[in-house]
C-alpha cells in the first residue's frame, strides 16, 4: 500500500491554505468554505457563544458589541471570522443558506449542536449586512486615520465613486434624498461608460460626474463651477470622523428598516488589525473611539469583528499610554476568542490527515508492532516543554508525519519570520501548517504519496518547503546551499543535518542534541534509532571542522554571518586565555565556587548541614583550598576535578593533627570538564566584550544576548553537572582512611545519598553527643525561664534535664555536671572562664552540644546561685536583672562574659525571716527559699514599687505635691535593694531593713492608689485651674471661682491636696466652680451676638449706600453668620472673653470689604471673620488647621494658620494684619503654639 491510498481526502488538491475575509463575490467558493469547515470543540463553544449573543440583540440593545479573535497566522482566525460572518449575513449560496450549508458541519455528537441549531433558526428574523477587509492592505492604510479609512470602504460598498470627497460630498447626500440612481444614470450618459467601469478612476470622468450633479440637482448646483466650489470648500473642512461615519451607517440601517420593516444590522469584520495598530497608540485610540461610539450609539447595530495576532492584552500592552481606556475597549468585546495550536492541528486532522478505514487499521497494526520503537523514534529527548507523545491514538492521525512535528511547525514559522524583521505581517503569504504539510506530501524531496507506508517525513523536508517559498533568510539559503562545496567529504546526509540543525535554533525548547538531529532525521519506522545517529555523528565533525557548526556540551550550533564571527572570537579567546590551568582554576572560583559572601557553590552542591542524631550540623566548606562558608567545628574539603589532587597526597593530609575533624572528598575525572569549562570561561568574555562594545551594530549585540540566554545557560549547566557527577564518582577520606562513594546515578538521590555517607564519620565525630542531643529553638524563651525559676515552657529545654522532681536543680544532671567540671578546673587554675570558651569546648568534637543549651543551663545555675557571671568588674547574680538577661540570651555578649563558681553564705534563720517578710510583703504563699528566690522576689517587689514611685514622682511634679517623709525614706530603702545586684547581699540588706522597707511599701501603695483613683479627676482639676488663671482677672473676688482658685493653691503650695479630707472638700469646690463657669461667661458672648446681629441687619442699608447689586447680600452677610452660628460652641473661657472683640473686628472687616467692593471694577469676594476675603483676612478658602479641644495633659498644642489673600489696597492691608494680630493673641492665650504658612 502506498503512503497516498491512506487518506479519504485527495491530498493532491490543492487546498486553499490562506483564507481572505474580503473575498465574497465568488458564491461558489464561499459555499466551498463553509462545507470544508472544520468544527472543533473549541470553535463550538465559540460559535455557540457568539451567535447566541448576536441573535439575543434582534430583540434588545446590547453595548458588548464586539468580537476579538487572535491566534497565530495559520491558527484559522481569519477563517473563524469569516463564517461568523457569513452565518450572520445568512446569504444564500449556490441554493442553500449559510446557516443550513453550516448546520452540517456540526458533529452529530456535539454538546452545542442543539444550540447552535436555535440561534442558526433566528438569523432569518434579522437582515445583516457585512462589510469585510484587511485593515493592513487597504491603500494609506498607516497614514489616513480609522474613520476615513473605513468611510471609503462604506462608501465603496454602497457603490459611491471611488473619490472619497465626491462620494462624501454629493452622492451621500443625493441618495439620502432618493437620487442616487438619478445620479449615476445621468453620468452614464455623458460620459457614455458605466458607473461601475467609471467608479474605479473617477478622476478620469471628473467633468460628466459634475455635470451629472448640475443635472440631478440643480437647485444646489446650477452649474459646473459650483460643483467644483462645493468639492474645494469640503476638502478643507473635516470630512470625517468616527460620529459621522456611525451616524451614516444608523441613517441607512433606519431607511432600510422601514423600508423592510424587519431589523438591520451592520458587521465590520477588520482583519488584521493588529498589524494596522501595531504599537501605534493613536491608531489604538482611534479604534477605541469606534468602539465606543458604535456600543453607545448603536445599541448592537453595529457589529465590529477584529483578528490580530497576539491577544487582547499583548495588543493594549504595547500602547501603555492609553490605559486609561484600555477598560473601555475591552469592556465592548463580549468575545475574546484565542484559536490555539491544538485547534489547527484538530483542522489538520480533518482537512488534510483523515485516513480511510483501511488505512487506519494498517497504521494501528504497524503501531502495534513496533510501538515502542516508534515511541523512540517519534519523541525529541529532554525538551523544555511537553510536545504530543506518539501514541496508538495520535501515529495514524498524522502519519506520515510525527505528531511532535505537526505542533512545532509553527512555532518555527512564527520564528523565522520575526528574526526576519517582518514580525508576521503579509498574511497572504505566509506559510501556514496546512500549506506547508500538504505541500510536503506533494512536492517534497521525496514523492510520498508513492511511497510504500512505513516512510516518514524528515524535518529536513520543512527546511526545503519554508526556504522555497522564502520564510529562510537569503543569506542563509547561501550558506546552506554551498554546503557541499565547503564540506571535505560532503555525503548526502550533510546538508540535512545542517539544515535541521538551523531550524533547531529557533526552537529554544527543543535541545540541539546528535540523538534528538538523528529523531528529526529518521525517514523510515523501520529506522534504528543507534543507526541514524552513527550517520549524523560524522557529519557534526565534518560540519565543526568546516567551522559551519559550533559545539556548546552536548549541544550544537548551525553559525551564519555574525554567528560565525561570534564563535571565531570565542575560539580565539578560549585559544588566548584559557589555556593555562591557573586562568581556568580561577574562572572556576569566580564563576561557580565563590566565598562566603557569594556562595556560588550551592548551585552544584547543595548540603550545608549533615542530620545525626536528630539534629543538624553545620560544617565549613572549603573547596580547593579556600573556604568558602562559615567557621564551623568540622570541616569538609571538595576538590573538583579541576583540582588535580591525587588521592594518596590527600590521604596524606588527612593524618595531620590540624586535620583531624577535617573530612576530604575528592571529585572523580569527568571527560572534556576542562574543555568545556574553557569555552564557557571564553564564551561569557566574549559575550560581555559584544554587550558593551559600542561599535558593535545592534544585530550583534541582540546575538551577544541570544547566547547569553541560550549557548551559556547550556554550558553552564553542562558545567554544573559535571561537579555533580565528580562529587557523585569521587572518593571520601577521613584520618588517613579513603572510601570510594558508590551513589547511584540518578540526580533526586545523590545529596540525600551523600549525606548519609558523611553521616558515618558524625558518630566517630561526636562520641558524646548523643549524652545530650538537644537543640534548643528559643533560646531566649528557654533561658528567661531558668532565669525565672519557671518550668522549661518548650519541649527541648525540659528535654535538658536540668532539674530534679522536686523542681529544683539537679547539680549531678549531664550538663550542669559538666560544666561544674570545667568551671573547677579553670578555678584550680586560677582562671575565670569565658562564655565563649565554655561554649566552644562543649561545641567541638567529642561534645557538639548545643551552645544554646549550655547558656540555658548556666542561666539556671545563676539562679541557684551556684555561680555568677562576670561583665567588667561586676558580678551579675540576680536572675531579674536586665543586663544578665541580655548577657546571657546574646550570643555576642556571652562570649565575653566571664563565668565562676561561687558559695552561699547566708544562715539559715536569715534566709527563713526573709522569706517571711517577703511573702508577706508580696502576698504570696509559697516562696523557694534560695538566695537567688529571695533575691529576685525582693528585686521584683522592689522594682514594682520603684516603678510605682517613678509614677507618683512624675505625678507630684506635675500637680506640686509635697510627698511625706515616711514615702521617700521607703523609696530610698527599695532602691538599695535593687541596686544590689549580688542575692546574697540583697538578702541580707532586705533581713536588715525590713521596718523601713515595710513602712515604706505601705506609703507607696497608699499613693499609687490615690493617684489611680483620682488621677482623672485631678486632670480636669487641674486643666480648669489653668483656664481660669488665664481669666483671674475678670474673675469676683466672692465668686465660687474665685474661692475654688485660692482653696486648690494653698493646698497644693501646704502638700496637702492628698489627705482624704482635704481632697473632699477641693472636689466640692471644683464641682461648684464647673457648675458656675458657664453662666459667668454668658454676659461676653450676649455682648458678640448684639454686634453680629446689629451687622447683619445694616447690610443692606450698607449695599444700597454703596451703590452695590443687593443680590450680593448673601456674599457679604456669609462670614458673619458663620462667626454667629459659631458663637455658641465650646471654647476655652480665654476665647469666649474675646468674642466680643472678635466680633467688632469682624463687623470692621465687613465695613472693609463692603467699601473695596464699591471700589472695585470687578466683583469681590465679601469680607470674612476669622476669615476675611476681599477684605484682607483668614478666609474660608484660607487653611486654618485646628485641633479639636482636648482637656487632657498633653504637650503644646499647635495651630497652622495659612492664608492666600490678594491685596489691592493700604484698607486691605490693615484689615489682613488686624485680623492676624487679633487671631494670634488669642491663640497664644488659649495655650496654642502658631505656626505661619505664607
Amino acid at each position: 500500500m502506498h503512503i497516498g491510498e491512506l487518506f479519504e481526502t485527495r491530498v493532491e488538491d490543492k487546498i486553499e491554505p490562506v483564507i481572505k475575509v474580503g473575498e465574497t463575490g465568488d458564491e461558489t467558493k464561499l459555499a466551498r468554505e463553509i462545507g470544508s469547515y472544520v468544527v472543533t470543540p473549541m470553535i463550538e463553544n465559540y460559535l455557540d457563544d457568539f451567535l447566541e449573543l448576536y441573535t439575543d440583540t434582534f430583540q434588545q440593545s446590547q453595548t458588548e458589541i464586539g468580537a476579538w479573535i487572535s491566534g497565530y497566522f495559520g491558527s484559522g482566525k481569519s477563517h473563524f471570522a469569516k463564517i461568523a460572518a457569513l452565518l450572520a449575513e445568512n446569504r444564500v449560496l449556490a441554493g442553500t443558506s449559510a446557516a443550513e450549508r453550516f448546520a452540517a458541519r456540526i458533529p452529530p455528537d456535539a454538546p452545542r449542536r442543539a444550540s447552535i441549531e436555535r440561534s442558526l433558526k433566528r438569523l432569518p428574523q434579522c437582515d445583516t449586512s457585512v462589510l469585510a477587509f484587511n485593515l493592513n492592505t487597504l491603500a494609506d492604510s498607516k497614514t489616513r486615520p480609522l474613520p476615513q479609512l473605513l468611510l471609503s470602504e462604506y462608501y465603496k460598498w454602497l457603490g459611491y465613486s471611488t473619490n472619497f470627497i465626491y462620494a462624501r460630498v454629493i452622492e451621500a447626500e443625493l441618495d439620502r434624498e432618493g437620487k442616487l440612481g438619478a445620479l449615476h444614470a445621468a453620468f452614464e450618459r455623458r460620459a457614455r461608460k458605466s458607473w461601475s467601469e467609471a467608479q474605479k478612476n473617477p478622476s478620469f470622468y471628473s467633468k460628466a460626474m459634475s455635470e451629472a450633479a448640475v443635472e440631478v440637482a440643480p437647485d444646489v448646483f446650477p452649474d459646473v463651477a459650483s460643483v467644483q466650489q462645493a468639492l474645494d470648500q469640503a476638502k478643507q473642512g473635516e470630512l470625517y470622523n468616527v460620529g459621522f461615519l456611525v451616524e451614516k451607517i444608523l441613517a441607512d440601517l433606519q431607511r432600510r428598516r422601514e423600508q423592510r420593516r424587519r431589523p438591520q444590522r451592520l458587521m465590520l469584520v477588520l482583519d488584521e488589525s493588529g498589524q494596522w495598530i501595531e504599537s501605534d497608540q493613536g491608531r489604538l485610540s482611534q479604534l477605541q473611539a469606534l468602539i465606543e461610539e458604535a456600543a453607545i450609539r448603536g445599541q448592537g447595530q453595529i457589529w465590529i469583528v477584529v483578528t490580530t495576532h497576539g491577544d487582547m492584552g499583548s495588543i493594549l500592552k504595547e500602547a501603555q499610554a492609553l490605559q486609561s481606556d484600555m477598560k473601555k475597549i475591552e469592556g465592548r468585546f463580549r468575545f475574546k476568542f484565542a484559536l490555539t495550536t491544538e485547534n489547527i492541528e484538530q483542522v489538520l486532522a480533518d482537512r488534510l490527515f483523515r485516513k480511510t478505514v483501511a488505512g487506519r487499521a494498517k497504521l494501528q497494526e504497524d503501531y502495534a508492532e513496533r510501538g515502542g520503537v516508534l515511541r523512540g523514534l517519534g519523541e525529541l529527548a529532554d525538551t523544555a516543554q511537553t510536545l504530543p507523545a506518539c501514541t496508538a491514538d495520535s501515529f495514524p492521525v498524522y502519519y506520515p508525519f510525527f505528531p511532535y512535528q505537526i505542533h512545532v511547525i509553527p512555532d518555527l514559522v512564527k520564528a523565522l519570520r520575526s528574526r526576519g524583521g517582518r514580525g508576521e505581517q503579509l498574511s497572504g503569504s505566509t506559510r501556514t501548517l496546512l500549506a506547508i504539510t500538504q505541500d510536503i506530501l506533494r512536492d517534497g524531496r521525496r514523492k510520498y504519496l508513492q511511497e510504500p507506508v512505513g516512510q516518514l517525513v524528515s524535518f529536513d523536508e520543512v527546511y526545503h518547503n519554508l526556504a522555497g517559498e522564502g520564510e529562510v533568510s537569503p543569506d542563509v539559503r547561501t550558506d546552506l546551499s554551498r554546503v557541499r562545496d565547503k564540506v571535505p567529504g560532503c555525503t548526502e546526509w550533510t546538508a540535512p543535518v545542517a539544515e535541521v540543525l538551523y531550524l533547531l535554533r529557533e526552537l529554544p525548547y527543543v535541545p540541539r542534541t546528535a540523538a534528538n538531529l538523528a529523531r528529526l532525521l529518521v525517514r523510515s519506522v523501520d529506522d534504528d534509532l543507534q543507526i541514524v545517529l552513527a550517520r549524523v555523528e560524522p557529519e557534526l565533525d565534518r560540519l565543526m571542522k568546516a567551522k559551519l557548526v559550533a559545539r556548546n556540551g552536548d549541544e550544537f550550533e548551525f553559525l551564519t554571518g555574525e554567528r560565525r564571527t561570534f564563535e571565531d572570537e570565542v575560539s580565539s579567546t578560549e585559544e588566548q586565555q584559557y589555556r593555562s590551568r591557573s586562568e581556568r582554576e580561577l574562572g572556576l572560583r569566580q564563576r561557580f565556587i565563590g566565598t562566603t559572601a557569594k556562595p556560588e557553590w550551592r548551585s552544584w552542591f547543595k548540603i550545608e548541614e549533615i542530620p545525626f542524631e536528630g539534629q543538624a550540623f553545620r560544617f565549613a566548606l572549603w573547596i580547593d583550598g579556600v573556604r568558602v562558608s562559615a567557621e564551623a567545628p568540622v570541616s569538609i574539603h571538595i576538590f573538583t576535578p579541576l583540582a588535580g589532587r591525587a588521592l594518596h597526597e590527600i590521604e596524606s593530609q588527612s593524618m595531620r593533627e590540624d586535620a583531624a575533624n577535617a573530612i576530604f572528598l575528592v571529585c572523580g575525572r569527568i571527560n572534556r570538564f576542562e574543555e568545556e569549562l574553557a569555552r564557557f570561561l571564553a564564551m561569557a568574555e566574549v559575550i560581555q566584550r559584544w554587550k558593551s562594545d559600542p561599535r558593535k551594530s545592534d544585530d550583534a549585540k541582540r546575538l551577544a544576548h541570544e547566547h547569553e540566554g541560550d549557548s551559556l545557560e547550556k554550558l553552564k549547566k553542562r558545567i554544573l553537572d559535571h561537579l555533580r557527577e565528580g562529587l557523585r564518582t569521587g572518593n571520601l577520606v577521613f584520618r588517613g582512611s579513603p572510601r570510594l562513594i558508590a551513589i547511584p546515578a540518578s540526580k533526586a538521590t545523590l545529596f540525600e545519598a551523600l549525606r548519609a555517607e558523611l553521616v558515618d564519620y558524625w558518630k566517630i565525630l561526636y562520641p558524646n553527643f548523643p549524652l545530650m542531643p538537644v537543640r534548643i529553638e528559643n533560646e531566649e524563651r528557654a533561658i528567661k525561664d531558668a532565669l525565672a525559676g519557671e518550668p522549661p515552657s518548650t519541649r527541648d529545654a525540659a528535654d535538658l534535664k536540668l532539674y530534679d522532681k522536686a523542681g529544683k536543680l539537679d547539680p549531678n544532671a549531664t550538663l550542669n555536671s559538666a560544666i561544674r567540671v570545667q568551671l573547677a578546673a579553670a578555678n584550680r587554675r586560677g582562671e575565670r572562664l569565658h562564655g565563649r570558651a565554655l561554649l566552644e569546648f562543649f561545641d567541638n568534637p567529642p561534645y557538639g552540644w548545643n551552645t544554646n543549651a549550655v547558656r540555658v543551663a548556666v542561666a539556671a545555675m545563676v539562679r541557684a546561685g551556684m555561680l555568677k557571671v562576670i561583665v567588667g568588674k561586676r558580678a551579675l547574680q540576680d536572675p531579674g536583672d536586665q543586663v544578665l538577661w541580655d548577657e546571657l540570651r546574646l550570643a555576642k555578649r556571652f562570649d565575653k562574659v566571664e563565668l565562676e563558681l561561687v558559695v552561699v553564705e547566708v544562715s539559715l534563720d536569715g534566709l527563713s525571716e526573709t522569706k517571711k517578710f517577703l511573702m508577706k510583703e508580696l502576698g504570696l504563699r509559697k516562696l523557694d527559699e534560695t538566695p537567688a528566690a529571695l533575691a529576685n522576689a525582693a528585686g521584683t517587689l522592689a522594682a514594682d514599687l520603684a516603678k510605682q514611685a517613678e509614677t507618683i514622682r512624675l505625678w507630684a511634679e506635675t500637680a506640686g505635691v509635697t510627698l511625706p517623709k515616711v514615702y521617700e525614706d521607703g523609696v530610698l530603702a527599695w532602691q538599695q535593694i535593687i541596686d544590689q545586684p549580688e542575692p546574697n547581699e540583697r538578702v541580707l540588706k532586705v533581713h536588715a531593713g525590713r521596718e523601713v522597707l515595710s513602712a515604706g511599701h505601705k506609703a507607696i501603695r497608699h499613693l499609687t492608689d490615690f493617684v489611680t483613683r483620682y488621677r482623672e479627676q485631678f486632670r480636669e482639676m487641674d486643666q480648669l485651674v489653668k483656664q481660669l488663671t488665664a481669666i483671674e482677672d475678670h474673675i469676683p473676688a466672692d465668686h465660687a471661682l474665685r474661692k475654688f482658685l485660692d482653696e486648690h493653691g494653698t493646698a497644693v503650695a501646704h502638700g496637702t491636696l492628698t489627705d482624704a479630707d482635704i481632697w473632699k472638700q477641693i472636689a466640692a469646690l471644683f464641682g461648684q466652680a464647673r457648675a458656675e463657669l458657664p453662666s459667668f461667661l454668658a454676659p461676653w458672648r450676649d455682648e458678640a451676638r448684639g454686634a453680629l446681629e446689629t451687622a447683619l441687619a445694616d447690610i443692606p442699608a450698607g449695599l444700597r449706600r454703596r451703590n452695590i447689586d443687593a443680590g450680593r447680600e448673601a456674599e457679604f452677610a456669609g462670614p458673619v453668620r458663620q462667626l454667629l452660628a459659631d458663637l455658641d460652641r465650646d471654647r476655652p473661657p480665654s476665647a469666649v472673653i474675646a468674642l466680643p472683640d472678635l466680633a467688632r473686628r469682624c463687623v470692621r472687616t465687613l465695613e472693609l470689604a463692603l467699601d473695596a467692593a464699591a471700589q472695585a471694577d470687578e466683583p469681590r469676594r465679601g469680607g470674612g471673620c476669622g476669615g476675611g476675603g476681599g477684605g484682607g483676612g483668614i478666609g474660608p478658602d484660607d487653611e486654618v488647621y485646628e485641633p479639636e479641644d482636648d482637656d487632657t495633659e498633653t504637650p503644646p498644642r499647635h495651630r497652622h494658620v495659612s492664608t492666600t489673600t490678594r491685596i489691592r489696597t493700604i484698607e486691605d492691608w490693615e484689615a489682613l494684619r488686624d485680623r492676624l494680630d487679633s487671631e494670634i493673641r488669642r491663640l497664644l492665650a488659649e495655650g496654642f503654639e502658631v505656626e505661619l504658612d505664607g
